[in-house]
This record gives structure tokens, C-alpha cells and sequence, in this order.
């Protein structure tokens, strides 16, 4: 199952959780969350089969739900459900979000870099009109 998958990358699962997403959206989601050995999977329950939903739910939850055929059709079967979390596994074990941020940094520079070549340009200023002065920066 989830554990499995988790531990055949060496991915250091602490918890899994799920979350009621049905009540705002139909959207599917999982994700992960957490730093160093605490590491945690969040699926949204409209990930999840009817009768699967079911199991997490309260009596008091069952009880005042209304069923219709759109929801009990929602969701996906095990092996789906194994397939999202192995995409986001997949960005984990392949540092992603190390790599974005780099990205986004690098990025940053190359902007600040291009602006603080382009506050200079004289002809970036004559084409907007302002031959006569430079603005104050």
C-alpha cells in the first residue's frame, strides 16, 4: 500500500492524513508537508472511494450526509490512488522543491540584474518621451 510506496523510495512517512475536501470542492489532491524525519501525506477525501470515505466518517457525519450519484461515483480505486501519491513521491525523490527554489532565486537575480541595466538605458528613456532628464533612483 502507502507504506510500501513511501518505502521503496526512502521516503520518511511519519503520518497520513486526510483531509475533508468534499465540503469546498470536488477537486483531487495529495500532497506532502514536513521536514526532515517527519514527513507527512495528505490526501483529500475526494481522492478516495464512497465506501472508503465511509470508513472515515462519524455516525453523526453519515447520518446528516445526503448521497447523490455524482459523489458515490467519485474517487478513484487503490492502484489510481497509488499512482498520485507515486508523482508526488516522485518530485520528493527527485528534489523539486530544492530545485524550484533555486530556480526562483536565480530567477530573482536575473531580474534585479535586467532592471538595474535597464534603469540606466538612455534609449529605454528617450523611447518613452524623457530625453531632456533621467529619473532619481
Amino acid at each position: 500500500g502507502i507504506e510500501d510506496l513511501a518505502a521503496s523510495v526512502e521516503f520518511p512517512l511519519y503520518k497520513l492524513y486526510v483531509v475533508e475536501g468534499s465540503k469546498r470542492s470536488s477537486h483531487s489532491n495529495a500532497y506532502f508537508y514536513g521536514f526532515y524525519k517527519f514527513k507527512r501525506i495528505v490526501l483529500f477525501d475526494t481522492l478516495l472511494e464512497l465506501s472508503e470515505r465511509n470508513k472515515l466518517k462519524t455516525e453523526e457525519d453519515k447520518d446528516k450526509e445526503e448521497v447523490d450519484e455524482k459523489a458515490a461515483k467519485m474517487g478513484c480505486n487503490n492502484e489510481e490512488i497509488l499512482a498520485v501519491l507515486g508523482h508526488e513521491l516522485g518530485h520528493w525523490k527527485l528534489n523539486h522543491v530544492l530545485k524550484n527554489i533555486i530556480i526562483a532565486q536565480v530567477q530573482m537575480f536575473l531580474m534585479f540584474l535586467l532592471f538595474a541595466y535597464m534603469s540606466k538605458s538612455k534609449p529605454l528613456y528617450a523611447a518613452f518621451g524623457f530625453n531632456d532628464s533621467l529619473p532619481v533612483l
